[in-house]
């Protein structure tokens, strides 16, 4: 307030407001959560105990640290059996009861042979996962986009009350947030991870191959379609298969997506015609029909080891590229796009038409 005071002296402001005072707004502490490495907490095998191990706890009075003790599960046990914990640990408590979490590094080896067949993967909301061999994995529509309607009305309306709160002058208000929506999340990706463990067990000795896909750069005109696409989670699928392929030792590798759901897998014609909607592939060109899914699966299976096409740097690239393999087969298959014919006649105004005889 002294240093207000000495500025308006010196240099007076009518627009600069007098400062108040706040209360402080201390955080609350709901879920304890503690994330340590050895310096704070570490993992003591039990030697003469009927506890599996010791939590040593440093605290604040030297040389006095805390045992806690651990009793792992049967199953937790086998997994645990000759190997090495890593020295960071994590401590949840979680309606009254604390959970550990320890964790451990495995090299697993790659069990692909170099002549394994190759599957694309295309990713997608209709069908999370769409293979080159026809086969379709999850889905976010059904039940997962009705709970999703349902939560954002929800939310729609927490927001409109909290602006007109806000507009009354009320200091402490709704949070837009809630656990029906954390708890839809957390089954979405529940789901991706069942779409995706089936498409593995389904081809164990397949090469994946999928696409490089940027949710961050998706974006709709709707705003319905970007809270449809935000809550499908969409980003979640590729990372889920990278990491579910290198537990098991299978081999996956990522290509680039530009132009796979447009391109044709027979001809390589690329247009937005192409999809008359949006599970169906129809070439302007060829007249190949297909789910679009698949044909997009398709492309990405041919992609790998395509290196003209990995040494595109922009989509531009991509294009020109796939339109020059468009020509070359045209001209090996001996392939003339025929337009429909033009109506030259002017039937509003039969004296101005150009029909003969």
């Amino acid at each position: 307030m002294a240093d207000w005071n000495l500025a308006q002296e010196q240099t007076p402001d009518p627009k600069r407001k007098e400062p108040t005072w706040k209360e402080w707004h201390i955080p609350e502490l709901r879920v304890p959560c503690i994330q340590a490495n050895a310096n704070v907490v570490v993992v003591e095998q039990s030697q003469d105990s009927t506890f599996d191990y010791w939590l040593r706890i440093s605290t604040l009075d030297k040389g006095n640290p805390l045992h806690v003790p651990v009793k792992l599960a049967p199953y937790h046990r086998k997994v645990l059996h000759g190997r090495t914990i890593n020295t960071s640990t994590t401590l949840l408590r979680r309606k009254g009861v604390w959970w550990l979490t320890l964790s451990f590094d495995e090299d697993v080896p790659l069990q692909t042979e170099p002549s394994a067949p190759r599957v694309g993967v295309d990713v997608g909301i209709a069908n999370f996962i769409t293979t080159s061999t026809g086969k379709h994995y999850g889905t976010f529509q059904g039940k997962l986009a009705k709970r999703h309607k349902r939560d954002r009305e929800k939310r729609r309306r927490k927001a409109k009350l909290r602006a007109c709160l806000k507009k009354k002058g009320v200091e402490k208000l709704p949070s837009t947030s809630n656990t029906s929506g954390q708890r839809l999340s957390r089954h979405v990706r529940q789901e991706i991870n069942r779409a995706v463990n089936q498409m593995i067990l389904d081809h164990p000795d397949a090469r994946i191959v999928y696409e490089d896909l940027s949710v961050a750069s998706m974006r709709f005109k709707a705003k319905a379609m970007n809270a449809y696409l935000y809550a499908s989670h969409l980003a979640h699928i590729p990372e889920q298969i990278a990491w579910a392929t290198a537990k098991r030792g299978v081999a996956a590798h990522t290509v680039k997506a530009a132009y796979s759901s447009q391109e044709c897998h027979r001809c390589h014609c690329v247009d937005r015609a192409n999809r008359p909607d949006q599970s169906t592939f129809f070439c302007v060109v060829c007249h190949h029909r297909e789910h679009a899914d698949h044909n997009a699966a398709l492309n990405l299976s041919s992609r790998f080891g395509d290196k003209a096409l990995a040494g595109c740097k922009n989509k531009g690239e991509v294009k020109a590229l796939l339109m020059k393999r468009h020509e070359e087969w045209k001209q090996k298959n001996r392939a003339c796009v025929v337009c429909p014919p033009v109506q030259l006649g002017l039937w509003d105004h039969p004296a101005t038409s150009t029909d003969v005889g």
